[in-house]
């Protein structure tokens, strides 16, 4: 072989030595038991992190069927529970935002487009709706 023939191997083999090591599956120590199932596979979710919990707010299933369920896992016990509570109705697509202390959402689709915002406490896991009063000038929230 020339010089340039084993540049070239080598180079190759420098850049697709990385992505082979990503190809190999590593064995899993402790796979994640669960409390129940998994939430079903879904899109267009909201997920967030509180400092202790995971919570994932609605979506669509596979079947583009429109969610209002919250999840909660809970890492310490690597469990994931169904809350009672839900979505104010069964929506995906929406805007979210959690501020450390409250979830904001806004929008999002639920068989017509939305325009309203919700706040929703994760302490107590409740909704409050946010009214919209906008003025001539400017738009404004109000509680």
């Amino acid at each position: 072989m020339c010089p340039e023939e084993i540049l070239s191997i080598s180079l190759a083999l420098l850049f697709l030595i990385p992505f082979l090591i990503l190809m190999v599956p590593l064995p899993r120590e402790n796979p994640v038991p669960i409390g129940e199932k998994m939430p079903r596979a879904t899109e267009d979710s909201f997920a967030f992190w509180n400092g202790t919990h995971a919570f994932i707010m609605g979506g669509s299933d596979e079947k583009e069927v429109l969610l209002d369920n919250i999840w909660l896992f809970d890492p310490e016990t690597e469990t994931v529970t169904t809350l009672e509570e839900r979505l104010p109705y069964p929506m995906d697509r929406f805007a979210a935002v959690y501020t450390g202390r409250y979830v904001f959402i806004y929008g999002g689709y639920n068989g017509s487009h939305l325009d309203d915002i919700w706040r929703f406490n994760p302490e107590t896991r409740t909704f409050t709706i946010i009214r919209y009063e906008p003025t001539r000038y400017s738009s404004g929230l109000s509680r």
